[in-house]
């Protein structure tokens, strides 16, 4: 794991970047000034058989946010015609 900071009076330290274990505790001290800011990871092994990334396919996407934006505009009548139908309301007269 590296670490690069934009500042350059910032000093940054990673502790624990040796990731030997199955969980392990990465730490990045980063010293500006007076001020000590301290980030923990935990980071874990995974079984090498198994992906750390995977292609996402974008015809999904495309399908799931047409179908989102289906939704959130009939949602979207839905409110409006019921305020509507709640603010100009007559109320009956006996």
């Amino acid at each position: 794991i590296s670490y690069t900071v934009n500042n350059p009076d910032t000093k940054g330290e990673i502790v624990g970047n040796e990731l030997t274990k199955d969980i392990n505790d990465v730490y990045i001290n980063l010293l500006d000034e007076d001020v000590k800011n301290t980030y923990h990871l935990i980071v874990n092994k995974i079984d090498d058989t198994k992906p750390v990334f995977y292609e996402i396919n974008n015809d999904n996407i495309k399908k799931d946010n047409k179908l989102m934006q289906i939704l959130i505009i009939i949602i979207y009548v839905f409110i409006n015609c019921f305020l509507v139908r709640v603010l100009f309301h007559k109320k009956r007269i006996q």
